[in-house]
């Protein structure tokens, strides 16, 4: 069974390994995919057969024929070009997306795919009547995330940057990464005086972005890469959450009841679900100065483009328009005042859709 997603940050990895973990011992897996992605799965995933390859690039694409038979099952994650790419060449080809309701235009030939699960979108999606796509519930582990009731630990944060990959911009990734962290470490240490910070992401240098007057502060704890389970826990007991408004990340502090406070995001869908995640009403959502019109300009954009101009504005606002981060400081000053009665953060999305998880259980015991 062929496991394929995009090294795309955390979001379809950790929702494969959530999809999957019901059923890890039923198949012999093989994951494909690249970077910190494929490390992210393949220590999660015992057993596993990992085959390295950048499924993002269509140039790669072709050695995939060298890794999987023809003829094979394979499932892929939040990767539309690559699954009908596949199709075409007689890959018996399930599809879990977790932004189906981002794409405005989606490749030809999916319609044949052996099944098509879409994760349901809080911001409003809609599936016409006939579509062969299945809309599920938000994809979180309910092993790792369910409803806390407290048990945060006083005086501990945690800055969380998911996997913090974005093809082809990794100085942007690293910029944003220093411009927060500058911003909102004196808010946490130095005002709020919390005592425990840890910081994590995906990137093996996350350590070296630390700004240099932090990088030896006792207070500070790095994790890099560290596997679903750890994540849950620290997130679950910090008592203050500075998180990425990926997708994953917002489901699976919905499912447990968090009030975490979203950063402004560096990548197109992270900056379009923080406009609807503030539309919700939800008071802790950092977002942009520039948030609205860039968000109506990418919505007539093909996808390329609207990922280079939200990478634009991010660029020249940590450089030029608002080096000190202003932006996220007074969005965590106005977070830390929340007081014990906060809301936790939920989502509007059908409470009947049906299990990811049991269906894509369903759809691969009919194929192998």
């Amino acid at each position: 069974m062929f496991l394929e997603f995009p090294d795309f940050g955390y979001g379809p990895a950790s929702t494969m390994l959530a999809l999957v973990s019901r059923i890890a011992e039923r198949h012999a897996w093989q994951v494909v995919s690249a970077g910190a992605a494929a490390e992210f799965v393949g220590r999660q995933l015992p057993g596993a057969v990992c085959h390295e390859l950048d499924t993002f690039v269509p140039s790669s694409w072709p050695g995939f024929c060298g890794i999987a038979p023809p003829g094979s099952v394979v499932v892929s994650c939040t990767n539309p070009e690559f699954a009908a790419w596949a199709i075409d060449r007689g890959y018996r080809v399930g599809i879990v997306d977790t932004l189906d309701w981002m794409w405005a235009k989606r490749p030809a030939g999916l319609n044949v795919a052996d099944f098509h699960l879409v994760q349901a979108y809080f911001g409003g999606q809609v599936t016409p009547n006939g579509d062969r796509r299945e809309t599920i519930r938000p994809v979180a582990d309910p092993a790792l995330w369910r409803p806390v009731g407290g048990g945060q630990q006083p005086g501990t944060a945690l800055v969380s940057f998911g996997g913090m990959r974005l093809p082809g911009r990794d100085d942007l990734v690293a910029g944003y990464v220093r411009w927060l962290l500058s911003a909102a470490l004196p808010v946490l240490v130095e005002h709020a005086g919390v005592e425990r910070v840890r910081i994590v992401g995906g990137r093996s240098d996350l350590a070296d972005l630390v700004p240099p007057a932090w990088s030896r502060h006792p207070a500070l704890r790095v994790g890099i890469g560290v596997d679903r389970a750890t994540y849950a826990g620290l997130v679950q007991r910090a008592a203050h959450l500075i998180v990425s408004p990926g997708l994953a990340t917002i489901y699976e502090c919905a499912a447990a009841g968090l009030t975490p406070l979203l950063q402004p995001g560096f990548n197109m869908s992270m900056v379009l679900q923080a406009r609807d995640l503030a539309a919700t009403g939800y008071p802790h959502v950092s977002t942009w100065p520039w948030l609205t019109e860039a968000t109506q300009a990418v919505a007539a954009m093909a996808e390329d483009d609207g990922v280079c101009h939200v990478a634009e504005h991010v660029t020249a606002t940590i450089h030029h328009a608002d080096p000190g981060g202003e932006t996220v400081a007074s969005a965590l000053m106005h977070y830390l005042e929340r007081g014990d009665d906060a809301h936790g953060l939920s989502v509007p999305v059908p409470a009947a859709l049906p299990d990811g998880a049991d269906l894509l259980a369903t759809h691969l015991a009919r194929l192998t």
